[in-house]
């Protein structure tokens, strides 16, 4: 997994879909996206720190005001 990924995201949350950018760090696979919240600037960041070939584990952080917020992680598996 080398060179640059792009990730294209879809909630059902009613937000706007984005692409995400980026690649590996320390064998890490994270992308990352700026935004605007009425508190001031911000990077969401989604990490996918384990992926196999029946499923991946990724997890979203916020990164704010010098700070690491945690926001979800989840545990996808792959159907077959």
């Amino acid at each position: 997994m080398n060179g640059q990924w792009i990730v294209t995201y879809f909630s059902s949350s009613g937000t706007e879909p984005g692409v995400w950018k980026d690649g590996m760090e320390d064998g890490v696979l994270v992308v990352s996206q700026d935004g605007e919240s009425p508190q001031g600037p911000f990077t969401a960041r989604l990490s996918f720190p384990e992926v196999r070939d029946d499923g991946f584990e990724w997890k979203m952080d916020i990164l704010a005001a010098g700070q690491v917020l945690p926001w979800w992680t989840s545990s996808c598996k792959r159907r077959r």
